[in-house]
């Protein structure tokens, strides 16, 4: 396991330390390659970051409050930040997520027509017209009010 931080920010790596914190080598959190694995379950930076903080949260649980006398240890403390921690970041991700409204105009309606890749909706104009619209419709003045029961 692998442990780097180098704050020019080029990689997501450094990126994501420097928002959890893990940026002293004496007290290492992460390595390297958790914060990979994290990266290919999230999308952002923040996401990621979030992730790793919930993980950490999860390792730093597993250990309990401690007082022997007047000496006390609150380790339930640190998970409690780490998980407020990781909701500020969730937070912030989703802060910068913006609604798509498609076919605003008609150059966005051909390209979104065009793309084979793209599902195609579940609605659309003309869904509900009748299709036997081009076949007369018969009328009260077409029956015949003697062959009614």
């Amino acid at each position: 396991m692998t442990w780097t931080y180098t704050p020019d920010f080029t990689g997501q790596r450094d990126r994501v330390r420097f928002e959890v914190g893990d940026t002293i080598s004496t007290d290492q959190l992460l390595s390297d390659e958790e914060i990979a694995y994290a990266g290919t379950v999230e999308g952002s930076d923040l996401a990621v970051a979030a992730h790793c903080c919930e993980a950490i949260a999860a390792a730093v649980g597993r250990k309990v409050d401690m007082s022997e006398g007047k000496l006390s240890i609150s380790l339930s403390q640190r998970r409690i930040a780490y998980e407020m921690k990781a909701r500020l970041l969730r937070a912030r991700d989703a802060a910068g997520a913006q609604p798509y409204i498609g076919g605003e105009s008609i150059s966005d309606k051909q390209a979104v027509n065009e793309d084979t890749d793209r599902l195609q909706t579940a609605f659309y104009r003309g869904m509900l017209d009748n299709p036997n619209a081009d076949q007369p419709s018969v009328t009260n003045e077409d029956v015949d009010p003697q062959s009614t029961p």
